[in-house]
């Protein structure tokens, strides 16, 4: 048994969440039903344990190769059961190679491949197991899975554009703070006789490198616990829901990066939400899905509020319109795709011009960075510089002063 998480809909439209212990996600979405509400979202609650724990992750690229190698064996005739235990015996990740295993078990027990996957939710995403639930209708689960392969790779090159622009400041910072920890552990001790037998009062900026040194010296262990301890609430407060909430609030707020990240999450909605309609999954279906997959919870909460007005025969280009973190662009170009039938192709056309603008923004954000960070390195270079030198020269002038005035 786990626990559950989740909202729905109640019979007069209001949104109600809650928590249930049950053996799968089918189970707790039957339950709802039963009570006569309609589940809307529905995820597993981790555990502590789950929430620390980084190596229990699967990134998109790994998910990209999944489903093109998945992909690729079953275009060349290969059963999908041969497929997954092929790749399973291929892959180096333990995660997925247990996913893998389970799935190979269920499929010989006659499970569809849909239901398999749809067990491993730390493998799979809600979009991943609609798209192939809906490719198994239609007969179409290579190209499917290609498609999934397109979009997580794309998804891939974003996070790695990330990175690799955040790579330079982070050396840079790094570097600055271990000059500065050098300074503290190294030069200080060996400069505190010369500024205790002086005779001058030591800036401000040195007295701090002193006072810092000092605690240091005698309360290291306290420093370490002090980090571990901080970094893990930190973890496990932006992995729990009020910490995703607070978080998804704050980074839309951020300048420059707030522009970014709007970029990324209208792209991704864009992406999924075309490719779900594109395989025929109903519209009410796939912005439940595509909600389910967005990360920040702004944007979900924006999808899932659009639900019960889609129910009622409100255009879904309407509630979207009224979000202010949704370009009116992309409503209004959902608008002419609802009056023309062809919602999917302009949601693709939207989600490349999207993905250009967001590749723009990322190096308009490099830009910005690195000077900033330059700016940020030279003034604590210079802090370190002045709490070090101006003392000494302090002391070396009030020496040269003393032995002027012994020799008269």
């Amino acid at each position: 048994m786990a626990t559950y998480t989740y909202q729905a809909q109640t019979p007069t439209g209001s949104v109600v969440t809650g928590t249930v212990e049950a053996s799968s996600i089918e189970e707790v979405q039957n339950g709802l039903l039963a009570y006569h509400l309609k589940p809307l979202l529905v995820v597993e609650k981790r555990s502590l344990f789950d929430k620390l724990n980084i190596f229990a992750r699967v990134s998109n690229k790994e998910r990209a190769m999944l489903a093109r190698q998945i992909a690729t064996m079953v275009n060349a005739g290969i059963s999908i059961l041969q497929a997954v235990k092929t790749t399973r015996d291929q892959t180096n990740n333990q995660v997925i190679k247990k996913a893998l295993g389970q799935i190979a078990a269920d499929l010989e027990a006659g499970e569809p491949f849909s239901l398999a996957i749809a067990k491993h939710e730390n493998v799979f995403d809600s979009v991943f197991v609609a798209l192939v639930r809906a490719a198994e209708a239609s007969g179409k689960i290579e190209e499917i899975l290609k498609s999934l392969a397109d979009r997580l790779e794309n998804a891939t090159n974003f996070e790695n554009k990330i990175k690799s622009s955040l790579a330079y400041p982070s050396v840079i910072i790094v570097a600055m703070l271990g000059m500065a920890l050098y300074v503290c552990i190294k030069v200080i001790p060996e400069l505190m006789p010369l500024f205790e037998g002086s005779n001058t009062q030591l800036p401000l900026s040195t007295r701090f490198l002193i006072a810092f040194y000092n605690s240091l010296a005698h309360y290291f262990y306290l420093y370490i616990l002090g980090v571990i301890l901080i970094a893990a609430g930190v973890i496990i407060f932006l992995r729990s829901e009020l910490g995703k909430e607070v978080s998804s609030k704050v980074y839309l707020k951020i300048p420059y990066l707030s522009e970014l990240l709007k970029a990324v999450y209208v792209t991704t909605f864009l992406d999924n939400f075309s490719l779900l309609l594109k395989s025929g999954v109903p519209i009410i279906e796939a912005i439940r899905l595509v909600a389910e997959a967005m990360t920040n919870r702004v944007y979900r909460k924006i999808l899932l509020d659009a639900i019960p007005e889609v129910e009622r025969g409100v255009a879904f280009s309407a509630p979207i319109g009224r979000a202010p973190e949704i370009p009116p662009i992309v409503s209004q170009m959902i608008m002419v795709g609802e009056q023309t039938g062809k919602l999917d192709a302009i949601l693709a056309t939207l989600a490349q011009f999207y993905n250009e603008e967001t590749n723009t923004r990322i190096k308009t954000l490099s830009s910005i960075i690195e000077p900033v960070v330059i700016i940020i390195m030279g003034l604590g270079v210079a802090f370190v510089v002045f709490a070090v030198m101006l003392p000494i020269y302090q002391a070396s002038q009030n020496l040269s002063t003393g032995g002027g005035a012994a020799g008269v």
